[in-house]
């Protein structure tokens, strides 16, 4: 999913992808999805892949009318509310949460980044209420602490998240999630993850 072009910009930008296995099936939930959300319903799984806005930013009002924040929210809720089967996000929000975790969570923690600011605080509210473990700096994650996703001119921190129901940490491996190859622009985030 991608923004609509806006005047005066030569180049689309912003969006999300998956890549997925030809032989895998899938149907996209365009109900669910918005610009910087892609909601999609595997067989045996929700996939949300997701980007919102630093806070204090203006601008997605002139690419949407409902604020990202609330748009991944919705849809994270949605998915999680089905309980026949698991939702899995990979997302950027902009949220820092340092060495915090859900108070519900299972599986301890560490990050190479203390930082937090009140978005990380709403992020893990949503993590709670829909019984979704951050696998970051978890044991399924190949670095510890966990890595750094966000390389900035101002610094580096964690704010891409990878993100699994609670009842299906069954489904992976330990230290299966690592590094994505950058696609594009190797100066801005790493990639939240990839399953080896």
């Amino acid at each position: 999913m991608s923004r609509p072009p806006r005047r005066g910009l030569r180049r689309p930008h912003g969006g999300v992808a998956a890549v997925i296995r030809n032989n895998v099936s899938f149907h996209t939930m365009t109900n669910l999805c918005a610009p910087d959300l892609l909601v999609l319903e595997l067989r045996d799984l929700y996939l949300l892949c997701g980007y919102v806005l630093p806070d204090g930013s203006s601008d997605w009002s002139t690419y949407t009318e409902v604020d990202p924040e609330l748009k991944f929210g919705e849809a994270i809720a949605f998915c999680a509310a089905n309980g026949s089967k698991p939702t899995a996000a990979v997302c950027d929000t902009n949220s820092r949460i340092g060495q915090e975790n859900t108070t519900t969570s299972i599986l301890p923690r560490t990050s190479s980044d203390n930082g937090e600011n009140p978005r990380g605080s709403r992020f893990l509210g949503l993590c709670e209420q829909n019984h979704l473990e951050i696998l970051n700096g978890t044991s399924f994650e190949k670095s510890s602490p966990g890595a750094l996703t966000c390389f900035q001119p101002n610094g580096s921190s964690v704010v891409d998240y990878a993100l699994l129901s609670r009842s299906h940490l069954g489904m992976l491996r330990p230290r299966s999630i690592g590094d994505a190859t950058p696609l594009h622009n190797p100066s801005t985030n790493a990639g939240a993850t990839r399953t080896n």
